[in-house]
């Protein structure tokens, strides 16, 4: 079985590409979750999205994994990334976990997003024991990193980046009407952060009553509202800033809808942030005389400063990751072993019983006799398999501490160097 990530980042891949990435991953996982045959989908899977990332994570024979990467190079029609060594599977993890990984260097919002995936994967009861261990051992080290290091001395987060974004164009002092959409942590930490900031005349929209009056009752003044799609013409008039982060499939800000609207504003500014992926606002509205749109890969541009600045806590980081990672792999190795034992006791201890039954058969053994005989096949078979299970343990350990982990870029991958994804 093979550990892997297919994964497409920020740092290799342009938010066009993650989106159509997204959305294949989202249509694989359902025909896995459809299948009937055990054969046709992975033993353990996971999908984690965040902001900036679409990782997909297995356990699986080298034939599935195979067809995966196929089906990816197919239907997406460009270069691909993935990782096949638990060592490195698992250290990225636990780096995206602890935010090391993110544009915003050490924000914590990640963590929460991982365990959120895991989570959904339990009810589809999509991992086990070895996933589990990998996101749960994960996590603990992220854990670790962000209490060891200083990943996240002054850290900032997307939502704080929003916050500054928002005070640079539109100041509390203007008194701007603000919009958020959305009620998921992006929402709440920028809703949180814009309050702090002295904004006064803001709503929140979502499709469920209930969540959005729940979101905004910690602050007074801040307004409820039902969002759909009719709504919008009138919002886009009304308000001066919009920051829009649903979990939508497609666009709910289009140029098509929204047009007539922009126009009536009379070229009044209109600062819109679209924290989605896959994005919420059609990229033509940022077209429109007054309007400054900002997508999330836009305002990675804003805080690249972290990433220089928090050099040192990010190489102890890694430090730690890899050296987490190497005991998960060791762990791996060893569950492999106990399955190979069980299976190897339980054909012999079968074989046992046989021939004991057959040489029970030829005699007239007395009750004693044969609890000895019962006795004597058993230790005997305990000594053969003594030695035959420490070889095993020696020759795996000895192969995990010769061989360094293997990191590959799929077969379809062009050199990085001479032809990197567009960014």
């Amino acid at each position: 079985m093979l550990t892997w990530v297919f994964f497409f980042d920020h740092d290799h891949f342009s938010l066009d590409r993650r989106e159509a990435a997204a959305r294949f991953l989202h249509a694989l996982q359902q025909d896995w979750l459809q299948a009937l045959s055990p054969s046709a989908r992975p033993q353990e899977w996971f999908l984690l999205e965040t902001c900036y990332r679409a990782e997909l994570y297995g356990i699986s024979s080298a034939t599935l994994w195979n067809d995966v990467r196929r089906r990816l190079e197919e239907a997406l029609g460009w270069p691909i990334l993935c990782l096949r060594s638990p060592e490195e599977v698992f250290e990225r993890l636990a780096l995206i976990a602890a935010g090391v990984l993110s544009p915003t260097v050490g924000e914590p919002q990640v963590a929460h997003q991982v365990k959120e995936a895991y989570r959904q994967a339990q009810e589809r009861r999509t991992v086990g024991r070895v996933l589990s261990r990998l996101v749960e051992q994960a996590l603990h080290c992220a854990h670790q990193i962000r209490q060891e290091t200083r990943i996240q001395d002054g850290h900032v987060s997307v939502p704080a980046v929003v916050a500054e974004v928002v005070i640079g164009q539109m100041p509390p002092a203007t008194q701007p009407r603000v919009f958020v959409l959305g009620t998921g942590e992006m929402a709440q930490l920028t809703l949180k952060y814009l309050v702090d900031a002295g904004y006064t005349r803001l709503v929140v929209g979502s499709r469920d009553a209930e969540r959005a009056a729940r979101l905004v009752r910690p602050y007074p003044g801040v307004e409820p509202m039902v969002w759909s799609l009719e709504a919008a013409p009138s919002i886009v008039e009304a308000f001066d800033v919009i920051v829009s982060a649903s979990a939508a499939p497609h666009y709910l800000w289009t140029a098509a809808d929204l047009a007539e609207s922009i126009r009536r504003r009379a070229g009044r500014p209109l600062l819109w942030v679209d924290l989605a992926v896959p994005r919420d606002v059609d990229p033509a509205l940022g077209e429109f005389p007054g309007v400054r749109l900002l997508s999330v890969d836009d305002l990675k541009a804003l805080i690249q400063g972290e990433v220089a600045r928090k050099q040192q806590a990010c190489q102890q980081a890694q430090a730690m990751a890899r050296t987490a990672a190497v005991r998960f792999a060791q762990w791996l190795e060893n569950l492999q072993v106990e399955d190979l034992a069980r299976v190897i006791h339980h054909q012999v201890e079968a074989h046992r019983q046989a021939e004991l039954a057959r040489l029970l058969r030829k005699h007239d053994w007395t009750p004693q006799e044969r609890a000895l005989l019962d006795q004597f096949s058993h230790r005997l078979v305990g000594k053969l398999l003594h030695p035959v299970f420490a070889y095993l343990k020696g020759e795996l350990v000895a192969d995990s501490e010769a061989s360094a982990p293997e990191v590959e870029a799929c077969p379809v991958m062009s050199d990085p160097a001479s032809d990197p994804p567009e960014t």
